[in-house]
């Protein structure tokens, strides 16, 4: 991680820490205006988004399985 980080800065020219505190400050933000209901139905929709991902692999290996038996 570290040797990542090393190279974060150089590419970026930036402070990893700051990058780090800068995105969580922006999220904390966006937290505040957002509702309640906002918050739960984008937190909805993802977990929804990843069942559908999970299904559709599954899916997908299964119908691999059958062509190939």
């Amino acid at each position: 991680m570290l040797s990542y980080r090393r190279t974060f800065d150089a590419i970026t020219n930036s402070n990893w820490d700051k990058t780090q505190s800068k995105q969580r400050d922006e999220e904390e933000t966006l937290l505040t205006y957002l509702s309640k209901e906002e918050i739960e139905r984008s937190r909805i929709y993802e977990e929804q988004s990843f069942s559908i991902a999970i299904g559709l692999f599954f899916s997908i290996i299964f119908l691999i399985f059958l062509i190939l038996v």
